[in-house]
């Protein structure tokens, strides 16, 4: 019989015990690490196979910075502490669990509050400052889903534990959009349910129907829900943004973790709502800005990266050894620098060129591959 003392270890935690060593923080660089480029010899390679490496570049090549550790590294944090005080074996949280199972069909502010809280986690910042990439970096290390088989001490016969859920706000910003796309992403996370389709769910008005999510989330031991694309008009509907405001700030009462990513204005928004707002940065809040020309994660990060994925003859860019011309084209945006790097070479594959000029990146700056708008 297990004690229903809280175990700081997670050592006894079914929702833990398999996710510890993806957890640790040990070798965290090395395994975000990554290059499409790694052991690959370019001079045997064709033309269209240095073309598809180049493509790869935007979207895999991964240079942890001191800002991405920090983020995966909080990340990690957020959902082994929302584990802790969730663990099913003690009978304290199985009652909770089932108390919280006993809202549905009640209007979203008019259950009860429980006196704990989940913790929250913010990433602002423009488009193109890599937010999201980094975080989803991290979580893809992570396993999604873990399939437990019966277990006594924790009242199942079976459960489908979905550690990390992914969802971007609906393109209408409605509250609505959002609930329906939470019920999507659980069905294409298990492969084994199927609530977007259940007509007794979707049927629900949206204050009933987000209290039903917080069970499924609850019941399904969520480790955390990442919400993005957070914009200012989420949240300008007066009642409408007040509604999705509490919606969080539910689900972190239920337990269940949440990081929101937006831009500024989209965070500002929702502050105005109440303070208690602030809970959604408890566990961390990262300001994501383009990245000077001196700053560290661009100097010994991301520029070394960048020019270390060539596919050309002869490496390096001819007059600009340090990549200063990567700035001059990206602003310090991580997205258009990779997509400098990706086009300048792309044109000079193109004109059997052996090395990328400073003419090569002028040309593919003001190329297809940029929108002179940004």
């Amino acid at each position: 019989m297990r004690k229903n003392s809280f175990d700081m270890t997670g050592e006894d935690n079914p929702f833990l015990s398999g996710l510890s060593e993806y957890l640790s923080s040990d070798d965290l660089e090395q395994r975000l690490t990554y290059s499409p480029l790694a052991g690959i010899d370019v001079s045997k390679l064709s033309a269209q196979q240095k073309l598809d490496l180049l493509d790869l570049m935007q979207e895999q090549l991964f240079e942890p910075t001191s800002t991405a550790l920090g983020i995966v590294t909080s990340a990690y944090r957020l959902i082994r502490r929302g584990y802790l005080p969730r663990d099913p074996c003690r009978a304290e949280v199985r009652t909770k669990t089932m108390r919280i199972a006993g809202f549905a069909g009640k209007e979203l502010s008019k259950n009860f509050w429980f006196a704990k809280y989940a913790k929250g986690m913010r990433i602002l910042g423009e488009t193109g400052t890599g937010k999201s990439y980094e975080l989803m970096r991290g979580l893809r290390l992570l396993p999604q889903v873990i399939v437990h088989q019966e277990n006594k001490s924790a009242g199942w016969t079976h459960l489908v534990q979905i550690v990390w859920l992914y969802v971007p706000m609906s393109h209408d910003g409605s509250l609505g959009g959002l609930l329906l796309g939470i019920l999507c992403a659980i069905d294409e996370a298990t492969g084994c349910t199927s609530y977007s389709q259940n007509k007794s769910l979707i049927g629900l008005s949206n204050e009933k129907l987000a209290v039903r999510i917080g069970i499924v989330l609850r019941n399904h031991g969520v480790g955390v829900l990442v919400i993005d694309e957070i914009q200012s008009r989420n949240f300008s509907g007066g009642a409408h943004g007040g509604l999705a405001a509490t919606f969080f700030l539910r689900l972190l009462n239920f337990g269940i973790p949440i990081i929101l990513i937006g831009n500024p204005f989209g965070m500002s928004a929702l502050d105005k709502f109440s303070q208690d707002m602030r809970r959604l940065g408890s566990g961390g809040s990262f300001d994501m800005r383009p990245l000077l020309e001196t700053d560290f994660d661009w100097t010994d990060c991301l520029v070394p990266a960048l020019m270390r994925y060539n596919v050309m003859p002869e490496p390096g860019i001819a007059g600009d050894p340090e990549g200063k011309s990567i700035f001059k084209y990206s602003g310090g945006f991580r997205d258009y620098a990779c997509r400098i790097r990706a086009a300048s070479q792309r044109l000079a594959l193109d004109l059997g060129a052996s090395a990328v000029t400073l003419e090569h990146m002028d040309a593919a700056f003001h190329g297809s591959d940029f929108d002179e708008k940004e």
